[in-house]
């Protein structure tokens, strides 16, 4: 069963606009109103002191979690849009 739009088959470029990410509901964020875009074929380097929140990025990527507060898009939809499984498959 499917739930929610089928992923483009062309690439698109990847935006996180003004992502806030906590794990707790009324914790310290872990991310804090972060923005950048990785265009098509773009190859990026997460790179930082451990637990600045690089494994948080990807998993937001991933969508294996959401944000509290901004968006991430493929191309110009939402990812949760998407339908998680096969915009898991497009992302692998």
């Amino acid at each position: 069963k499917q739930d929610g739009k089928n992923v483009p088959d062309e690439k698109e470029e990847i935006q996180f606009k003004h992502v806030t990410f906590s794990y707790t509901k009324n914790g310290e964020n872990t991310l804090n109103d972060i923005n950048f875009i990785i265009h098509p074929g773009e190859k990026i380097a997460l790179v930082g002191y451990n637990g600045a929140g690089k494994t948080t990025l990807i998993k937001l990527l991933m969508r294996l979690y959401d944000p509290v507060s901004g968006e991430i898009l493929y191309g110009k939809t939402d990812i949760r849009e998407y339908d998680v499984h096969s915009y898991r498959r497009k992302m692998g």
